[in-house]
């Protein structure tokens, strides 16, 4: 019977290039062993939560047009909380688009919806100094860490309800520690109540991927950042661990697999 495996996040699970060949492309190629015969990914690098709750929404909705719910499997790596999306009405106003300004390797503006408009603007606070002036205003007049922390908490329990509403196994897992709620926001009560709500049980056994290499990857010495001060992205063979070492076991022990 036809099963499809859908994923989503930020660079570390895009699936565009060959290098590195990311855990989304590594965890199909294993589950295809298992009757998995389709992957769709809606990861792209940059992008905050909120497009990707909309995009693994929208995939779950067209796959279960064809798709039983019991053959339907969801994987997602939440980004971080200080990264902002925003629908724009006319895109060639704005200032990056006017002057041919590239921030980074993403198609920016994009979309969540193949054929939809490409109207969804990604906004980085590391641009704010790449003369994107929507970039340097959104993080000078409106962001807030409180404040985003509480929309991908948002973005994570719609995304929760929606997948538990429709029966589909998922999981979840972050791609650095931190990058939902900072350590001086924990236990807030404007925070609090939206974690608890979290089902913690369909999260990996992990803080992150991204913590979960730095302790136990055999290919540190792949990464130039030695001191881990910084992240970096991991290489094809770390994303290879971490389906080998915790993605497979977790959908085993929880019988999203069948052997």
């Amino acid at each position: 019977m036809s099963k499809v495996l859908i994923t989503s996040g930020c660079s570390f699970s895009e699936c565009i290039s060959t290098d590195p060949v990311t855990w989304p492309r590594h965890l199909y190629r294993t589950l295809e062993q298992c009757g998995f015969d389709k992957h769709i990914s809606a990861a792209m690098g940059s992008q905050g939560n909120g497009l990707i709750s909309r995009g693994v929404i929208y995939n779950v909705v067209k796959a279960l047009e064809t798709y039983e719910p019991e053959n339907i499997l969801v994987g997602v790596m939440w980004s971080g909380s200080n990264r902002h999306d925003y629908r724009c009405r006319d895109v060639t106003d704005l200032s990056f688009v006017k002057n041919k300004i590239h921030n980074g390797w993403i198609e920016n503006p994009t979309n969540f919806v193949p054929d939809g408009d490409k109207n969804w603007v990604i906004l980085n606070i590391n641009w704010t100094e790449t003369k994107n002036v929507e970039a340097e205003t959104y993080y000078r007049m409106f962001h807030d860490e409180m404040g985003s922390a509480i929309y991908s908490l948002e973005h994570i329990n719609r995304t929760q309800d929606f997948l538990q509403r429709n029966n589909i196994k998922y999981f979840f897992t972050d791609y650095v520690n931190g990058n939902l709620i900072l350590d001086h926001h924990v236990g807030n009560p404007e925070v609090d109540y939206l974690y608890k709500l979290i089902d913690k049980s369909k999260y990996l056994p992990v803080m992150s991927e991204f913590d979960w290499l730095v302790k136990n990857t055999a290919f540190s010495h792949l990464w130039k950042d030695k001191s881990h001060r910084y992240w970096e992205h991991p290489t094809t063979e770390m994303h290879k661990e971490f389906v080998d070492q915790v993605i497979y076991p977790f959908l085993l022990q929880n019988n999203y697999i069948i052997v």
